[in-house]
């Protein structure tokens, strides 16, 4: 697809969180519309309702445990941001929610532990207050990570794959 090509979305699609049962319940009941999706809480798998059956659309190794991994004061230098306790100790891809608590344009660095490169940059801009980066942590789950300011901020571990 050129670049130059756009795509409509023809009806917003909802997302359904969980458990497996009451999601085939919804569905059942005929309260999804095709393409909506479904996130079982119970089994950390997304589907997609195709009109006739819950689909899934990311099996293991795409988890998604959408749970706090920091909440607190951002720190100014690479600091280590442990996620091996949602994740294990595992090298795996983790897609991250950036949160600051004021209303101000702060860039967040974020690098496998161990590498020397700065890493990818997530610009969480004034105006919404939130942002997302993927990155690879190291083979126990780690990353560094730091900010151009010691501001108040969360992240959060939306997924990852193995």
């Amino acid at each position: 697809m050129p670049d130059t090509e756009l795509s409509i979305i023809p009806q917003p699609t909802k997302v359904y969180y969980d458990t497996h049962a009451n999601l085939a319940a919804i569905a059942a009941a005929g309260q999804m519309r095709v393409e909506d999706l479904a996130y079982a809480t119970d089994r950390k798998i997304l589907y997609r309702w195709s009109g006739a059956a819950l689909e899934a659309i990311s099996n293991p190794p795409a988890i998604f445990p959408m749970q706090n991994a920091f909440d607190g004061t951002a720190p100014t230098a690479w600091t280590l941001l442990n996620l091996s306790a949602i994740i294990g100790s595992i090298n795996a891809y983790v897609y991250l929610f950036v949160e600051n608590s004021v209303a101000a344009q702060h860039t967040y660095h974020f690098r496998g532990l161990g590498i020397t490169e700065d890493g990818i940059e997530v610009v969480v801009p004034a105006s919404s207050n939130k942002s997302v980066g993927f990155i690879q942590a190291n083979t126990l789950g780690r990353i560094e990570w730091k900010c151009d300011a010691a501001v108040a901020c969360k992240i959060d571990l939306l997924g990852y794959i193995r």
